[in-house]
């Protein structure tokens, strides 16, 4: 059975926070701010594709936003539960058909509306679904879109469900804290999508996974300095800032993983038509591209507009690339994301019913 993507749905919130919010003062102290964190006891050699990413972040070193202009903000109080099902609804709308047809539910929200409780259940809840469907929070992170994807593959292969609802949150207002660069580094919104059979040719190709916890410190949620359980406001911080600057010169090397998966699709990097990458930071589906050799592929960055919606990016490129008519029907799709801890993978599929 071959499975691909039948309907993809977006919701991001009316407000429009542009660099300007942030005070003057507040961004003259982030540039102030001492560079964190002890050399590494054994300096890294360089690869090519390191080489890339400090090339690119020392030319966006004078801007303290990092790229991003502007990014979309829920009301306070906006539970990421409410974000995920409207997503949900324009997903099946999108996709023709009844919340009844779903048999599985997979979640990811950055900040879930409470620690021990899965989304999964609230979203199921308010879409009405089936009792049967089988409903969990999924957790890799900004890797999460992609791992959910491998996961509804094989459930839908082996039978075990006909259609599958894919659902990724991010609501970065209330997991940063305002006087911290990293505020503006994400955005609200969430995604979703619906997984299926399609015909002959289309649908999920090839995919690749890897897994290393070196990093497992690099950027986290949670009480800076302490545990996450400890008093404290719980936010995006980087508790191991040499872990960090290793997570992100590594970017590059890591995004090879698409060359495995082209080959086991038996394609090459020439053949890819659209290239849909994590929009972490402003330079990074650049980077990776450049460095994958995806020279005829067409791409959407994201970041400038939306800032990082975490494991909802991939699937934002997708509905945006659809939206503007550069992902079409018919058209070989790669598509390369991370998490922090670490995991990353990449997939092809070949998009359309």
């Amino acid at each position: 059975m071959n499975v691909g993507i039948h309907g993809i749905g977006v919701f991001l919130p009316d407000e429009v926070r542009p660099n300007g919010w942030w005070p003057q003062t507040t961004v003259e102290k982030w540039r102030e701010r001492p560079r964190r964190g002890a050399p590494s006891a054994t300096p890294r050699v360089l690869s090519d594709g390191a080489k890339l990413i400090v090339g690119s972040m020392a030319a966006m070193e004078a801007d303290l936003f990092r790229g991003a202009r502007e990014r979309r903000v829920a009301p306070a109080g906006t539970l990421s539960s409410d974000l995920e099902a409207e997503a949900c609804r324009r997903a099946i709308a999108k996709a023709g058909v009844s919340p009844s047809d779903i048999g599985l539910l997979l979640t990811y929200s950055a900040s879930p509306d409470q620690l021990g409780v899965a989304n999964a259940c609230a979203v199921h809840q308010k879409l009405d679904l089936p009792e049967s469907c089988f409903a969990m929070a999924t957790e890799s992170g900004c890797n999460s879109f992609l791992m959910q994807l491998s996961i509804a593959r094989r459930m839908i292969e082996a039978g075990a469900v006909r259609y599958a609802l894919l659902t990724q949150s991010c609501v970065g207002s209330q997991i940063t804290a305002r006087d911290q660069p990293v505020s503006a580094w994400f955005g609200d919104g969430a995604a979703a999508v619906v997984v299926g059979p399609v015909s002959d040719g289309r649908g999920i190709l090839a995919e690749a996974h890897r897994v290393n916890g070196k990093q497992g410190n690099a950027v986290c949620i949670g009480v800076p300095a302490k545990r996450w359980f400890e008093e404290g406001r719980s936010e995006i911080h980087f508790p191991d800032m040499n872990q960090a600057k290793e997570m992100f010169l590594s970017v590059a090397d890591r995004a090879e993983i698409v060359h495995e998966a082209l080959q086991k699709s038996s394609h090459t990097a020439q053949e890819v038509d659209f290239y849909a990458c994590h929009q972490g930071t402003s330079w990074l589906r650049d980077v990776t591209q450049r460095h994958l050799g995806l020279d005829r592929a067409r791409s959407i960055d994201t970041f400038p507009t939306f800032a990082s919606l975490s494991a909802a990016n991939i699937p934002l490129v997708f509905s945006i690339g659809e939206q503007e008519g550069m992902l079409r029907d018919g058209d070989l799709v790669s598509a390369f994301s991370g998490g922090a801890g670490e995991s990353w993978s990449a997939v092809v599929l070949r998009w359309g019913r």
